[in-house]
């Protein structure tokens, strides 16, 4: 079997005992690929159309959603129409609401930060330890959502981890629960 950079040979043992042998992947050089890799990451996005375009198609549903619900009301309000123009109203309400509900979070985020600890909920231990709005970098707790840290617009990931973990230290500093991280890390 050849020999691969990226897999170890790894014993496992149980009290002093060997059981099996296992393969493992793992990066032998991991820190400078993961760096590296980290670095053409953050180059990329540094391209300012790269971050323009990302924000277009994130805000371009809101206007749909806000013209389509306008229009289905002003339909409905103004023009009296018969079954089917109910219809297609309704439906136009629908979806403008289904636009706008799946689009709750208009920053550039990556869903929720931290996983709900037992028996509490993750964005209210958050909220309680003051760090709605907090900012780092270019990275903030969310204001509409405080268990999203969002980019903007010039986040790097050090800033995002770098809030996170500020998050975790009062989080843990006023109720004395420890949040675990949900969104998985790379390079940390």
């Amino acid at each position: 079997m050849t020999e691969s950079p990226f897999v170890e040979r790894a014993e496992e043992r149980t009290s002093g005992t060997r059981r099996a042998t296992t393969d493992k992947v793992s990066f032998k050089t991991g820190g400078a690929f993961l760096r590296d890799t980290r670095a053409e990451v953050e180059q990329h996005l540094a391209v300012g159309h790269v971050r323009l375009r990302a924000a277009f198609a994130l805000y371009a549903k809101a206007p749909v959603a806000v013209g389509l619900i306008a229009l289905s009301w002003a339909v409905l309000l103004f023009l009296r129409p018969d079954a089917v123009g109910v219809a297609l109203c309704i439906a136009g309400l629908a979806v403008g609401a289904i636009l706008v509900a799946f689009c709750v979070q208009h920053d550039a985020n990556h869903g929720s930060t931290f996983k709900n600890p037992p028996g509490h909920k993750a964005w209210q231990l958050i909220d309680a330890a003051g760090c709605r709005g907090l900012v780092v970098g270019g990275a903030q707790v969310s204001q509409l959502h405080c268990n999203f840290l969002i980019n903007l617009g010039n986040a790097t990931a050090a800033d995002i981890e770098a809030l996170g973990e500020e998050v975790r230290r009062r989080v843990k500093d006023t109720s004395g629960v420890t949040l675990e991280w949900e969104i998985k890390r790379i390079g940390m």
